[in-house]
């Protein structure tokens, strides 16, 4: 017996995020059947091969996702177990009345349900269908776009039950469908050799580029993350496991600098580096197994803040200990009160925005362009942006320790500290001298009335 089961529609969190949110212009349809049911069990790095096939549709955002087959409800919810809450299964008939679409469709998408493809292959077919104004088939026949408009004068769908019906079908109606090459990955085989190749894939679009991540991150860290979240993607672990291990990771780093000996202080350096490596898995993690949260954005957000600022304080009293002086642990409490007042306001700001990630803060004067060419100010700003990220600092870290010159750490997070204040005080700057001139603009417009 055949079932049509929706997953149903998806909502977006940001508008204005992508064309297609205002206004739905896609469907899919997903099929599946009960030969194939050991395949859509297959763990594809913790997600049941059909359960990811399904969530990168879903995350495609079109308006729907319509699973069509003869797989029984109950392996279906089984494939699709860790589905995220908000999917809406209901099991009922085949196309018995056609392809239904709801209000603004333009395309329905019909998908094979061993195909997984690069991410943007959906979104690039469907912009290619609504060009062409005919059918297209792409990745050897595993995934067939074809205009609403040709579906409404196509015979009887309730002879479909595979892709190869629906290209037949419109071939019997004189129907074009022309083969459509896209560029980049995807991926249909279900071999030993395919699920290693599809790992892989995966695996690497949780790369970031280099001016996100840093380039030693990029070359040194990744690498070495993306092998331990691939040796713990298939157990229970999620991503805040990550970010609690990264955390006691660095608490442990900042014990072992308060030490005040030279083996602390290079077990310390150890310990953060250790660190900063786990740190890069609970994103890893999120991405690929559909597990991020706004929750677990500001658990790994805040914990990255406190293994920062204590590490930078416990190598103020490691020194004073080692050195027998106070002015190292007064460089220390002064970087971090430069640090705290500036966390605070940016995470007034991305709280505002409905984010928890620091880096979706705007900083408002690099997108001036009078404000950004001008000066030695802007200039350096803009050369030791990349200098201050996470791997490069940490790795430096290391270095100077291993050459024996500690206090090196200490300058540097001063130093550091300065800069982030300074920028703070600038983007503060641009900003209210913004408001002010759009507040001048509005009353020369005659729209308010200036205050006497």
């Amino acid at each position: 017996m055949f079932f049509l089961a929706k997953v149903g529609p998806v909502v977006a969190k940001r508008a204005g995020r992508n064309a297609f949110m205002s206004r739905p212009v896609f469907e899919t349809v997903l099929f599946v059947s009960r030969k194939d049911a050991p395949v859509a069990r297959q763990s594809i790095l913790g997600i049941q091969r059909l359960g990811r096939v399904v969530r990168r549709l879903e995350n495609a955002e079109g308006s729907r996702v319509t699973v069509v087959g003869n797989l029984p409800g109950a392996e279906l919810r089984t494939s699709l177990s860790g589905y995220p809450k908000r999917a809406n299964l209901n099991v009922e008939n085949t196309l018995t009345n056609g392809v239904q679409t709801e209000p603004g469709t333009r395309v329905v998408l019909f998908w094979d349900q061993n195909l997984i493809a690069r991410k943007g292959f959906v979104e690039d077919l469907v912009q290619e269908c609504r060009k062409a104004g005919h059918a297209l088939s792409a990745a050897d026949g595993a995934a067939l776009a074809v205009p609403v408009d040709l579906l409404q004068t196509t015979g009887d769908w309730r002879t479909c039950s595979s892709i190869g019906d629906v290209h037949q079908l419109l071939l019997d109606g004189a129907a074009p469908v022309r083969e459509l090459e896209l560029e980049g990955f995807y991926c249909k085989a279900t071999d030993r050799a395919g699920r290693r190749e599809l790992k892989t894939h995966l695996l690497d679009e949780l790369r970031k580029p280099m001016e996100v991540d840093g380039a030693i991150s990029v070359l040194f860290y990744r690498p070495i993350s993306l092998r331990i979240t691939r040796l713990i993607a298939n157990r229970n672990i999620r991503p805040n496991h990550a970010t609690g291990a990264a955390l006691i990771l660095g608490l442990m780093a900042a014990g072992a600098m308060a030490s005040g000996t030279p083996a602390g202080f290079v077990l310390g350096a150890l310990l953060l580096q250790v660190g900063a490596i786990v740190d890069c898995v609970d994103g890893e993690l999120a991405r690929l197994k559909d597990q991020g949260s706004l929750s677990g954005a500001w658990f790994d957000t805040v914990t990255d803040d406190i293994v920062n600022n204590s590490f930078i304080l416990a190598t103020g009293i490691g020194l004073a200990r080692y050195y027998d002086a106070m002015w190292p642990l007064v460089l220390g409490a002064i970087a971090v009160m430069l640090i705290l007042p500036g966390l605070a306001y940016m995470y007034r700001d991305i709280r505002r925005m409905g984010s928890g990630d620091l880096c979706d803060f705007n900083w408002s004067f690099e997108t001036d362009t009078a404000s950004s060419e001008a000066g030695l100010v802007a200039r350096l700003q803009s050369v030791l942006k990349y200098a201050v990220k996470r791997d490069v600092y940490v790795l430096f870290f290391l270095l100077v320790i291993v050459c024996g010159a500690p206090s090196l750490v200490l300058y540097t997070a001063l130093l550091g500290a300065l800069g982030f204040e300074l920028s703070l005080i600038r983007e503060l700057v641009y900003r209210n001298r913004f408001a002010r001139e759009q507040a001048g603009q509005r009353v020369a417009a005659g729209m308010i009335r200036p205050i006497k």
